[in-house]
């Protein structure tokens, strides 16, 4: 009864001494650790049961009928039902061997299941199912709504302001799932073993949902596809019980917004408790891109920078479209900060320095004899590298297996030392920061004039006495493609006549647009070797290396890079073949 339940306390089941047993229904780790002994006294009268086991249970049964007893008031004085039975040391032992018995998983599996008769076709007898089924929906929602609670710091974020980069970065999936396997098993079991089918696991034993990342999610690849339904479950669970557990719904939220999600989009995926609201994510991008904007002024002060802009095309959709409401495409531009925090700093005498290195060009230009004499006087560091650019094309072929190879390190297969190498790690890493993208196309000299501005303004750059030190003391890299470089080069010369160095851009170094200049050379390449299919040029390769739309250059898409990577393969096969001839072998394996 409940008032026995009540005043019922399990230290009492506690033996007072060695001769007593061990009650490992409360003592979980004695029980694991070995048999107690109820359990091998068990075990050994079942061994000695002879086969008159019926009758033995009919006898007791008719005993208990004897003495005013069934077995339901049986099983419920045993079960801490009566105080006396709780104390009594005969039935404490009897207790403590049923459920510490190796047959209790049976009995309580064929009470909710009773077996039926091989070959039997009558109706599977109901047991005990109805009451079993509810005691196990209590049993399991006690438990699991124990351990959502316990699992709740998992999934909370700082409360306020709190979309920082370290907090969206440094959100581990993996770390994350193992902290929720160690406070919650049970519920990640039940979600795991729901999350498939028994014909899924024994057809892909190795799909499982153990493990899971962001990328698995939205951005990481090479994890089970499963798991990231059971992380994301647990998720929308927390989150339901309170919005203080976000974490993941934030870390969606902001990324759904950078991948373009609609407003309408928020709203749906905000209704079912995947992301935040979309009033949320746009508060929470501007605290970012202040935050970013703080950070990047802050170290442009302290270290070298350039900057980088190009046009951006961005399509404004409309879903309910009126005569002056319509979908439009924005032709604007999207700038990027660069800061090396390992470069030195360049003095203020640099911009006078570069003046002067400009007029000394004007005055004496570069010839075609200085351009072959700068490229006689570098011949001996190019040399080396192209020697080995040679020979590591016959390394690294699979015939030739440089690893197995007696003398793999030999100095003459290391890569000669570079010329000016770039360091590595941590502290040289280049810092990138976002400029927020202006309403303004790149298409004629105005509007670049106009940008410089925009860029200055949001840079904090555009005060007179700042505008005075930059044209005094400053210098600038802007970079771009070919066309951002001609027109920044074009406003350089229309300028020169203005009343001072800021005005007239003295400040400003626009290196060529090399990546535009690299897709020129490559699409002349392709124009003058492309051949025919029947012929020796690059269109019998294409097609024998199966490279669809490199036929015309016109093709839309990732065209330049495509060609690019065939390019290189080619003069490798090439190359290659070369060896063949020189080496006189048929087999390049021959040149170990």
């Amino acid at each position: 009864s409940e008032s026995d339940d009540s005043e019922y306390n399990p230290a009492d089941d506690i033996p007072s001494s060695d001769e007593s047993e061990p009650d490992s229904e409360l003592d979980q780790d004695t029980r694991r650790s070995q048999p107690a002994i109820q359990t091998r006294n068990t075990a050994s009268l079942r061994a000695n049961l002879q086969d008159n086991l019926a009758a033995k249970v009919k006898m007791v049964l008719l005993y208990m009928d004897g003495v005013g007893l069934d077995l339901p008031i049986l099983l419920d004085a045993i079960s801490w039902g009566d105080p006396a039975c709780t104390q009594d040391a005969k039935i404490r032992y009897e207790r403590s061997a049923l459920l510490n018995s190796a047959e209790l998983p049976g009995i309580l599996r064929r009470w909710w299941k009773p077996p039926r008769p091989r070959g039997s076709h009558r109706v599977r007898p109901k047991g005990a199912k109805a009451a079993m089924q509810d005691f196990a929906f209590h049993c399991s929602q006690e438990v699991l709504e124990l351990e959502l609670e316990t699992a709740a710091d998992i999934f909370k974020s700082p409360v306020g302001p709190d979309v920082t980069e370290a907090e969206l970065t440094g959100t581990s999936f993996p770390k994350l799932i193992e902290a929720v396997k160690k406070v919650a098993p049970n519920l990640w079991r039940v979600l795991m073993e729901l999350a498939r089918s028994p014909t899924q696991q024994k057809r892909n034993p190795k799909k499982t949902p153990a493990m899971v990342s962001l990328e698995s999610c939205f951005i990481i690849s090479n994890s089970p596809p499963s798991l990231k339904t059971v992380i994301v479950i647990i998720a929308l669970f927390e989150y339901t019980r309170s919005h203080h557990r976000g974490r993941l719904q934030k870390l969606f939220s902001i990324y759904f917004k950078f991948k373009g999600l609609s407003a309408k989009g928020f709203d749906t995926l905000h209704a079912i408790g995947l992301t935040m609201s979309g009033s949320w994510t746009n508060d929470s991008v501007s605290r970012i891109s202040e935050a970013a904007m703080k950070d990047m002024r802050e170290l442009m002060d302290k270290f070298p920078w350039l900057m980088s802009y190009d046009n951006v095309l961005i399509a404004f959709r409309i879903f309910s479209q009126r005569i002056d409401k319509k979908t439009l495409h924005g032709n604007g531009t999207a700038a990027t900060v660069y800061i090396k925090r390992s470069a030195t700093p360049m003095p203020p005498i640099t911009n006078r320095l570069l003046q002067e290195c400009r007029i000394e060009g004007l005055r004496n230009p570069l010839s075609a004899f200085d351009i072959m004499e700068i490229a006689e006087v570098s011949e001996p560091r190019r040399r080396s590298h192209i020697i080995f650019t040679v020979l590591n094309i016959l390394l690294q072929a699979p015939e030739f297996d440089l690893e197995s190879h007696p003398k793999h390190d030999h100095p003459l297969f290391q890569r000669p030392a570079s010329v000016l190498e770039l360091l590595c790690g941590l502290d040289h890493i280049t810092l990138q920061f976002l400029l927020g993208t202006v309403d303004i196309p790149e298409a004629a000299y105005e509007d670049n004039s106009r940008l410089i501005t925009e860029w200055l303004r949001q840079l904090k750059l555009d005060g007179k006495e700042l505008q005075k030190k930059i044209g005094l003391e400053r210098v600038m890299a802007w970079i771009g493609d070919q066309l951002t470089v001609d027109r920044l080069r074009n406003l350089f010369r229309f300028r020169a006549e203005d009343d001072n160095s800021f005005e007239r851009l003295d400040w400003l170094v626009v290196p060529a647009g090399w990546l535009h200049i690299s897709m020129a050379f490559a699409n002349s390449i392709h124009k003058q070797h492309l051949g025919t299919s029947k012929g020796r040029g690059l269109s019998a390769a294409f097609d024998q290396l199966q490279r669809k739309g490199l036929q015309s250059s016109k093709t839309q898409g990732p065209f330049f890079h495509d060609l690019n990577e065939t390019l290189h393969i080619i003069a490798e096969a090439q190359v290659r073949e070369l060896w063949l001839v020189v080496g006189k072998v048929t087999n390049l394996a021959d040149l170990r």
